[in-house]
This record gives C-alpha cells, sequence and structure tokens, in this order.
C-alpha cells in the first residue's frame, strides 16, 4: 500500500460509536484538546454495550448421521467462543440452522434437543437435559428464535447462553447426507423472521460446521446421489489451487497463496477490453463472466491455466446453485440492513455517487467487508473427487469443503477455515501469546478431530475484534523527512515530520507529520455533550484512553482502506458499557 503526499480538507473528525460525532475542532493546534465548543453544533449516536459494532451469528450445523463426535465437540468448546466475544464486550445476536435443507421458509432451531440433540450430549443426565429444555422453552418464541445476549439476566448469563446455544446448535444425527449448508442459510434468513434477524448497522457473521462439501442444487436431491455433487460440480468450484489459510505462529497469519504465471486467464470482454485474473480470482469470483473465461480457458489447448481446472471425466456440468447466487444474496441482505448506517458513516462518499448503479454498487463494496464467514470444515487440499481419491476424508466420512472455503473468500474479510479433523497437515492456532495445537501432523492424528477449543476462539476472537475496530475516514498527511529540514519550504507538516517512524508501504516508505494525534475516549451514553455546554462541563464527563492500554494503532490497515480509503484503524482493547465512543483526530495539520 502506498500512502500519497495529500493535503486534506480544513476541519477535524470525531466518531462515536455509529456516527460522525462532531465537525469542526482546533485543527491548527500541535496537541489535540479533547473538545472544543465546535462539539456543541456536532452529532453522536449512543450504543448500549459499547461496542462500535453489533454482531449478529448464524450458526449452519451438519446433522448428517457422521457428526455425533463433531457436535459433542462443539458444546464442549463453545466456552471458549463466548469468552471472546464477552471480552470484547460484544453486543451478539445467536441463531443456527442445519444443513438438512427443506426447502423455502426453513425456521431457525430453538429445540434441537427434543430433535436429536439430547442423544449426542452423553455426559449430562436426563434431568439435566431437562432443565435445559425448560430454560429453552422459556427464552424462545416463534417471532424471537434467537439468543440476545443483552437481554439475558446479568448473574449466570454465560451459563444461560451455553443452555440456551444447545437447544439451537446441537441438533443430532438424523438429518439428511446430503448436505446444502448454503441454501439452508439463503432459506432461513429470506423468511419475514429471517430478515428480522439481522440488526440495522450490524455485522453479519455465518459459521459453518460440517464434514462435506456443500451441495446446494435444485436437481440433485436424494442421500443416494451425494456423489453427483462432485461429478456434476461447477467449473468455477474446480479449481486446484490451494489457500492455506489461518495457520497461525508467532510471526505469520492470515492467508496465503503463491500464484504461478500460467495460473492467469486473459478474458475479453464484449467491449472489446481485455481483463487479466488469476484463476483463483476468476474461480472465486464465480459469476457470469468469470464462468465464460473459464470454459473458454478450459477448452483452449494453449490455455496454460486449463491445467489447475479438475473438471471430471465428462466435464464441469454446472449442476449446483452457484456460490454467487448465495453471495449476491448475503451481499443484499446485509447492504439493504446497513444502508443508513453506511450513509451516516460516509456521507461524502454518497454525494458523489451520480447514478443507482453507483450507490449500489457503494453500498456493496461495504457489505462485502461486514460480513465475516468462518468454517469448521474439511478443508481443501487441492483435490477433487474423482475414482482414484475416495470421498472418505475424515475417519468414516467426509469430504473436501471447498465450496464454503471459496465461498468465504468471495468476502472482503480474511476468513477462518479450520479442519473439522486432522488430515495430512498440521494445524496451530495462536492464543494472545499461546501457540495451541488443532492438529499435530502426526501419523496417529491423522483422521481423528481437530481441537475444537483453539478454533472457535479464534473465530471469537475475530468477531471480537471486527466489532471494535474503528477505521477513520481521511488519508494521514504523510512526509519524508528530507522534505523537512529546516527551513524547508515543500514540508506539508507545520510541526515538523516525525523522522523516527517510519511505515513501508510496497517499495515506498513515509513518515507521520509531527502533529498527526489522536484523542480517543468515552463519554456517558445520551451525556449533553451534544448540547450547548461549555468545555469544562464536557471536560469532567469525559474519560480518556490510553495507547497501547486501551486501544491500538495500525496505520497500514488494509480492511479499513478498503472500507474508508485511510489506512488508519483504531483496535479497541478496552470497551465500556453504556458509553459513547469518541475517536477525534485532525483532518488538517498544515498551513500550507
Amino acid at each position: 500500500m502506498r500512502l500519497k503526499n495529500k493535503l486534506l480538507t480544513i476541519g477535524c473528525v470525531a466518531l462515536s460509536a455509529g456516527a460522525l460525532l462532531a465537525s469542526g475542532l482546533a485543527c491548527n493546534e500541535h496537541e489535540l484538546s479533547p473538545f472544543s465548543k465546535s462539539l456543541n453544533s456536532g452529532k453522536k449516536q449512543s450504543t448500549s454495550s459499547g461496542s462500535t459494532r453489533q454482531v449478529d451469528i448464524l450458526f449452519v450445523i451438519d446433522n448428517s448421521n457422521s457428526m455425533a463426535e463433531e457436535q459433542l465437540s462443539l458444546d464442549k468448546n463453545f466456552g471458549d467462543f463466548l469468552t471472546k466475544l464477552t471480552q470484547a464486550n460484544a453486543n451478539f445476536r445467536l441463531a443456527a440452522v442445519s444443513t438438512d435443507y427443506k426447502g423455502s421458509n426453513m425456521t431457525f432451531e430453538t429445540d434441537a434437543l427434543s430433535n436429536g440433540g439430547a442423544a449426542v450430549l452423553t455426559d449430562l443426565s436426563s434431568s439435566e437435559i431437562a432443565e435445559i429444555k425448560s430454560k429453552c422453552a422459556a427464552q424462545f418464541s416463534a417471532d424471537k428464535p434467537w439468543i440476545d445476549y443483552e437481554d439475558l439476566n446479568k448473574d449466570g448469563k454465560l451459563e444461560m447462553v451455553q443452555d440456551l446455544f444447545r437447544c439451537e446448535a446441537i441438533m443430532g444425527t438424523g438429518g439428511s447426507g446430503l448436505e446444502k449448508g448454503l441454501a439452508s442459510m439463503r432459506s432461513v434468513l429470506d423468511t419475514k423472521v429471517g430478515k428480522n434477524f439481522k440488526r440495522p448497522g450490524s455485522i453479519m457473521a455465518i459459521v459453518f460446521v460440517t464434514d462435506e462439501n456443500d451441495c446446494s442444487s435444485n436437481s440433485i436431491t436424494q442421500d443416494n446421489q451425494t456423489l453427483l455433487c462432485e461429478t456434476k460440480r461447477n467449473i468455477e468450484d474446480s479449481c486446484i489451487m490451494t489457500r492455506f489459510d489461518r495457520i497461525k505462529t508467532s510471526n505469520t497469519s492470515g492467508s496465503s497463496l503463491v500464484v504461478e504465471k500460467g495460473q492467469y486467464i486473459e478474458y475479453t470482454r464484449d467491449t472489446n477490453e481485455i481483463v487479466r485474473k488469476s484463476l483463483r480470482e476468476w474461480c472465486v469470483q464465480g459469476d457470469v463472466e468469470a464462468r465464460d473465461a473459464l470454459k473458454k480457458c478450459y477448452a483452449d489447448e494453449n490455455c496454460a491455466a486449463r491445467n489447475y481446472i479438475d473438471c471430471p471425466a465428462e466435464g464441469c456440468s454446472d449442476q449446483l446453485v452457484h456460490r454467487r447466487d448465495f453471495f449476491d444474496f448475503i451481499i443484499d441482505y446485509v447492504g439493504s440492513s446497513n444502508e443508513n448506517y453506511y450513509r451516516e458513516q460516509n456521507p461524502d462518499a454518497f454525494a458523489k455517487m451520480e447514478t443507482a448503479k453507483d450507490h449500489k454498487e457503494l453500498i456493496e463494496s461495504f457489505a462485502k467487508s461486514d460480513v465475516i464467514v468462518a468454517s469448521i470444515i474439511n478443508r481443501d487440499e487441492g483435490m477433487r473427487f474423482n475414482d482414484k481419491l475416495p470421498e472418505n476424508w475424515c475417519g468414516t466420512a467426509g469430504s473436501q469443503s471447498y465450496r464454503y472455503q471459496l465461498f468465504a473468500e468471495m468476502f472482503e474479510n480474511d476468513p477462518i477455515y479450520a479442519p473439522i479433523c486432522c488430515k495430512r497437515v498440521a494445524y496451530k492456532t495462536l492464543d494472545g501469546e499461546t501457540l495451541k495445537t488443532v492438529c499435530s501432523g502426526e501419523k496417529d492424528d491423522m483422521g481423528k478431530n481437530g481441537e475444537f477449543g483453539p478454533v472457535l476462539a479464534a473465530i471469537g476472537e475475530r468477531i471480537g475484534k471486527a466489532v471494535n475496530t474503528l477505521c477513520a475516514d481521511s488519508m494521514p498527511v504523510t512526509c519524508i523527512p528530507k522534505d523537512c529540514e529546516e527551513g524547508s519550504p515543500s514540508c506539508p507538516c507545520l510541526y515538523g515530520c516525525n523522522g523516527d517512524i517510519t511505515y513501508l508501504a510496497n517499495d515506498n516508505a513515509y513518515n507521520l507529520c509531527n502533529e498527526f494525534a489522536f484523542n480517543v475516549g468515552t463519554l456517558p451514553k445520551n451525556s449533553n455533550s451534544s448540547s450547548a455546554v461549555h468545555d469544562k462541563d464536557i471536560m469532567s464527563e469525559y474519560t480518556p484512553y490510553k495507547e497501547g492500554v486501551d486501544f491500538v494503532i495500525d496505520y497500514e490497515s488494509n480492511f479499513c482502506r478498503a472500507r474508508t480509503g485511510s489506512p488508519i484503524q483504531i483496535q479497541l482493547i478496552k470497551s465500556e458499557a453504556g458509553k459513547d465512543l469518541v475517536f477525534e483526530y485532525p483532518k488538517k495539520v498544515s498551513g500550507i
């Protein structure tokens, strides 16, 4: 990422947990004062939890006959997930649906223990199961078949969430062996109740737990036709390039993919424009244009990338519902719910949009980064089913779940897809400073279930960070130290260039001006800070946060750059309930 030297518009920026808090501050001062009288004309938005965003989480659980041990592991380790959410003070909502697709108008599960789940929880007595069922019956309703964390009583809250989650997600093993997780996800969210599941302005998280691939198809309907999910697969699901992700060590994390020269495809549009993308990019994109590009390459012996497309002997017949259909549904689901939030957060960006198409594309760009997809699956090992590769992938059942993996990559957020069982490779995750093993990679570990605790903790931590992340809406003013030597007229900084801290971006290094600083803190919820009050009145209510203690700054955040155009990200360590968050920084720090 290259940050260009750029003077910004006059004024300061102050953000609350949901919107702009003030539009003009004392920007000509070397040190920012927390507030000025101009705050009186600003605006703020309150949040009930103190987190910057709410998050709505849907679990899609495989309830076929091979999932008893996996559901039990999910139950035993759910506390690791919940702990990370509560540490982040996340205002979350939880619901679940099975992969046993029943057509349109599926329902969220709220009575899973009565429908087979009790048999999975072998460590609980019948009286304990009955007590949990009683709690669930009192909590869930037809209009509210989900867990709202903020609605639960404070005493025993975590235990209550654990029990309610059992009624949602521990579904037993009586479901269809033809798993259609993506179709179930869309079906349940597309109902009247499902549309109310997501709260306006919230982040959407989807967690798949399955040992099979997605077989969402309108033509493949019977359990005994499971094999057709592979032999009739779509061409955009047939890339054999593997992405190993979220294998964390002390110095690496995230996704990695090596793209060789021969793995690119050039495609000529009807306008004669030539588009060049990697095979993986075309496969992830998965729309009509991408499928056309892939098919033309596959039919062309001179297209080197065709060697990385593994269609069955009879060809890729596209009998599964395209991943792009599910992606478009989720983007519309999130974008329509969050449109007002996006407009409040980014008024300048929307003001520049001239056509309805421009507005739609802008909303979609924001919605992509508001979806987190995590999966506990049989990860893609770069092979596709054929006669030489048996379907058995883990223990006695399972196959590569590459449809879920590719679906996750369609969104802007770095996905997590961790192994549901241990097959071929080691897998470790970093929890704080502790490296935890999920799969050892040793021979005696092959085929066994992976350790769900570290995986669920990683997913919870990822969601927790997302809800407590603030993005600056403006680029910083950058400088080069030699341009700011004493007397230099070309220095963009009012108080000189900070030559002690250099940020590297590609082949360019940059520095920030000395006066570029932040105020981060809180005000009491519904305080009178937006009324006509004196600075001292506001200051008496203001609690400043300390960098490194209460928050950290990332000056090169790809997440924020994609979202607002600015790479500056504030990650909250501390998040107080019942408070409004203030994020204040200068837009202009130069007198030039």
